[in-house]
């Protein structure tokens, strides 16, 4: 899914000026006339127009918006199965798995699994 703020270059809950600023200064820098020798400037200044149109209407965006949360979250979901994945199935040798990148409850998690694991043996 495409995510028409980083196509704007501006953050989630940016304003109805905001937008229409980066609109016309991402249109400007990307403009098929400005970099003939770019053959993808045509294609990101369609993307920054449909970007605008979905964001500078209020209905349009409130749509997206949802729909955006929805798939961030899907992937972030996937992204904590995948890294539950690698626990469950070992992937990581003794000593050499990363701590500091699981969030609390994947390390309590993960904790729960090796001490169960060690009092049924």
């Amino acid at each position: 899914m495409d995510n028409y703020y980083q196509w704007l270059n501006i953050e989630f809950g940016a304003t109805a000026e905001q937008i229409k600023k980066a609109y016309r200064e991402q249109v400007k820098k990307w403009h098929p006339d400005k970099n003939a020798d770019n053959i993808f400037a045509d294609g990101i200044s369609k993307l920054i127009n449909q970007a605008y149109e979905v964001l500078s209407d209020p209905i349009k965006r409130a749509a997206y918006d949802k729909q955006l949360r929805e798939y961030l979250s899907a992937e972030e979901m996937k992204k904590a199965i995948n890294r539950r994945g690698q626990i469950y199935t070992g992937k990581y040798p003794a000593g050499q798995f990363d701590f500091s990148k699981m969030k609390g409850e994947e390390l309590l998690l993960y904790l729960l699994i090796k001490v169960i694991g060690r009092a049924l043996r």
